[in-house]
C-alpha cells in the first residue's frame, strides 16, 4: 500500500476514534461501542469510492463476514468520500445495500445494517425523532451489528425483530407517528430500543444541544486539518483501492486524537 493511502487511512481512522471514544462511548450512546472496542470485536474498513456502489459495498460486507463471522460484533464500513453526499441518497444507498444483503441471506443474515451520515438533523422531539442526531458521524458509514449480541440483550427473538423492523423503519425516513402506529399493532413490548433511545433522550437532557454540538464541530476540525494533512479528497483517494478489514485489539490500539 502506498505511504500517501496509509497516511489516510489512518486519519480516517484516527479521527473516528475521537468520535467513538468522546461521543458514543464517552456519553454511552450505543451500550455495545466500549465492551466490543476494549475485547477486540470492532472491525473497520474505510471505502474510498466517490460514488454509491453497492456491489462494493457487497464485496466488503462478505469480506467482512468471512474474517469476522467467528467472534466480532459490530463493523464499520466508513466513506470518507461521501461526506459531501446528500443525506437523502446516502439513505437510498443504504437502503438498497441493505435489501441486497438480506435479499442474499434471507432469514440467515448475521448482522444488522444502520447508516451514519454528518448531515444528520437535530430533532428531540421524542426520544425516537433523537436517533438520527445521534448517528450524526464525522464520516458516512453503515455499522454493522451481529444480531445474536442483541437477541442476547433483548432476552427474545420476538422483540428483536420488532426493534430491528423500527429502526429499518427510522431509517428509511418514515414518519414517527405511522412507527408508533405499526408497533401499537404489534402488541409486543421492544425493551431495548426504548431502554436505549430514551436514555440516550435524558443524556441529551442532561448535556444539551449546544454541548454536544460544540464536541461535533471540533472534531468536525480536526477531521479537516488532519484529512489535509494526508493529503485525503476525492481526487486523490478516488483511484485507491479500499483499505483492508481491521480490528482492534484492545484498549491501547484507540489512537490519540490527532493534533
Amino acid at each position: 500500500m502506498h505511504s500517501r493511502h496509509i497516511d489516510a487511512e489512518r486519519a480516517v481512522l484516527s479521527i473516528n476514534d475521537t468520535w467513538l471514544d468522546r461521543v458514543i462511548e464517552a456519553h454511552r450512546i450505543c451500550p455495545f461501542a466500549r465492551p466490543c472496542r476494549t475485547h477486540g470485536k470492532l472491525m473497520r474498513r474505510v471505502m474510498w469510492q466517490t460514488a454509491p456502489d453497492v456491489d462494493a459495498a457487497m464485496r466488503a460486507i462478505a469480506e467482512f463476514e468471512a474474517d469476522a463471522c467467528a467472534d466480532a460484533e459490530i463493523g464499520l464500513l466508513i466513506f470518507p468520500n461521501l461526506a459531501t453526499v446528500a443525506t437523502k441518497t446516502f439513505d437510498s444507498f443504504h437502503v438498497a445495500v441493505r435489501e441486497a444483503y438480506e435479499a442474499r441471506w434471507g432469514d440467515g443474515q448475521q448482522f444488522y445494517l444502520v447508516p451514519f451520515h454528518p448531515q444528520y438533523a437535530f430533532d428531540d422531539g421524542d426520544a425516537h425523532r433523537l436517533v438520527r442526531f445521534w448517528r450524526k458521524s464525522p464520516d458516512p458509514a453503515f455499522q454493522f451489528v451481529r444480531i445474536a449480541v442483541l437477541d442476547a440483550v433483548r432476552g427474545t427473538d420476538r422483540a428483536a425483530a420488532i426493534s430491528h423492523e423500527i429502526q429499518r423503519r427510522l431509517a428509511d425516513g418514515t414518519d414517527i407517528d405511522e412507527v408508533l402506529t405499526w408497533l401499537e399493532a404489534q402488541k409486543a413490548p421492544v425493551a431495548l430500543a426504548d431502554q436505549v433511545s430514551q436514555d440516550n433522550f435524558r443524556t441529551m437532557q442532561r448535556h444539551r444541544r449546544g454541548a454536544f454540538e460544540a464536541i461535533l464541530t471540533e472534531i468536525n476540525e480536526l477531521r479537516h486539518r488532519a484529512y489535509a494533512a494526508a493529503g485525503l479528497n476525492e481526487t486523490a483517494a478516488g483511484g485507491w483501492a479500499d483499505s483492508p478489514w481491521t480490528r482492534i485489539a484492545d484498549a491501547a490500539d484507540h489512537a490519540a486524537t490527532p493534533a
